[in-house]
Order: C-alpha cells, then sequence, then structure tokens
C-alpha cells in the first residue's frame, strides 16, 4: 500500500474545520479554472499537457473541490493489491472513496460523458476496494 502526503491540500489537516454547504449548493463561478487562471500561474494549456498530467490535475482539482465542500482528504491514490483509489476522503463520519475521470474535452455525446466510463465493473471493482480499506483501516470505519 502507499500513501501519498496529502500536506498539499490545506483543509485535509485534522485541526482545521471549514463551513460545509448544503449538498444541493450548485459549483460556484471561482470552483471554476479559467485560460485566464492558468495563464497567471504558468500552467501548462491543457492541449499541451499529457494524459498523465490532466489526470493528476484532474485529482489536484477533485481534492480541493472536496475540501471546499467540507471533505477531510485522508489519502490520495491509495493502493492495494485489488487496485488504486484515487481519493480517500472523510464526509463526517463516512468515509468516501472518490474514483477521478478527468477528460480533455467535453461534448453532449454521452460516450464521454466521465461519470459513463465508470461501469459496472468499475463499481464493483470500487465496492471491493472499499470493503479492502474498511478492514486495513477499522479505526475510521
Amino acid at each position: 500500500m502507499s500513501k501519498k502526503d496529502t500536506s498539499k491540500y490545506p483543509g485535509s489537516l485534522p485541526n482545521e474545520v471549514e463551513e460545509k454547504p448544503s449538498p444541493q449548493e450548485e459549483p460556484k463561478d471561482q470552483d471554476k479554472v479559467s485560460e485566464e487562471d492558468n495563464a497567471q500561474e504558468g500552467r501548462i494549456p491543457l492541449e499541451e499537457m499529457s494524459s498523465r498530467q490532466i489526470g493528476e490535475k484532474g485529482e489536484e482539482i477533485a481534492a480541493k473541490y472536496l475540501i471546499k465542500r467540507g471533505y477531510k482528504i485522508i489519502q490520495t491514490n491509495w493502493t492495494c493489491q485489488i487496485g488504486e483509489v484515487d481519493i480517500v476522503a472523510q464526509d463526517g463520519d463516512n468515509v468516501v472513496l472518490v474514483e477521478i475521470k478527468t477528460r480533455r474535452i467535453l461534448n453532449k455525446d454521452d460516450s464521454i460523458m466521465p461519470e459513463l466510463a465508470v461501469n459496472r465493473a468499475k463499481q464493483e471493482k470500487y465496492r471491493t476496494l472499499a470493503l479492502m480499506y474498511a478492514a486495513l483501516h477499522p479505526a475510521l470505519t
């Protein structure tokens, strides 16, 4: 098993408490990354990023999104003999396993919708990963 350092996610620190908005609340414009933000921070334009870089950026954005909503990041890229979980987070008393699907483009073609990339087999694998995580981390479950 491996554990990635989560210190780059300030909200993941155990002693930090952030207010959690209601689940119905929609993402605000400040949650979105603009081209101007990328240019100001010297980021690589999306079209120049490798698939790996896009995946890593997606995981970073997802972690920040979860933290803004009150989740605590426990681990990123948790692995065991069964597979990998992109983000393990805590939402109150619940431990949440998060699969990140980042795409370079998104259009109206349902075949590339990220949520459709998590098919039934992947859902079953995640159930097994959840059971494995719970067995290995009984203090959290």
